[in-house]
């Protein structure tokens, strides 16, 4: 998907669970295992895949999730207006990653959150159970 500064709430969730399961749900950090919204190898944080490229800054690694919220550049786009969604996911992907969530807790916990946030969760996410493979396999 590509991301641009304007995505629904809807779009905002499909393209945090699509990115997540097409990176196996690996976390996204540095060389010392930091947390970043873009780490090594491509990876994104919950956050960090509906950051756009062209507002994405070095910099913002800097910030912590609270405070990248309130960052000017992210006024009236899709990060300001869905902050508790995009909380809710990046929780649930430490949480699922913590934990080694199996694939039928991965989905129950999704349809949990999309519930919450009013979203629907693709029937595509079947595609999980095969995603969720390749992350026990590495």
């Amino acid at each position: 998907m590509n991301i641009t500064n304007s995505l629904n709430k809807q779009d905002t969730f499909n393209a945090i669970v699509d990115g997540l399961g097409d990176q196996g749900w690996k976390q996204s950090t540095n060389g010392d295992g930091d947390c970043k919204y873009r780490g090594e190898k491509g990876l994104k944080c919950s956050i960090g895949l509906v950051i756009g490229d062209d507002l994405y800054d070095l910099k913002l690694e800097d910030a912590d999730a609270i405070g990248l919220s309130r960052l000017s550049i992210f006024r009236d786009t899709h990060i300001e207006k869905y902050w508790p969604m995009l909380q809710d996911m990046q929780t649930f992907h430490d949480l699922a990653l913590l934990t080694a969530l199996n694939y039928s807790e991965l989905r129950e916990e999704l349809e949990r959150l999309a519930k919450k946030h009013a979203v629907m969760l693709d029937d595509d996410i079947l595609l999980l159970e095969i995603q969720q493979e390749k992350r026990d396999a590495l």
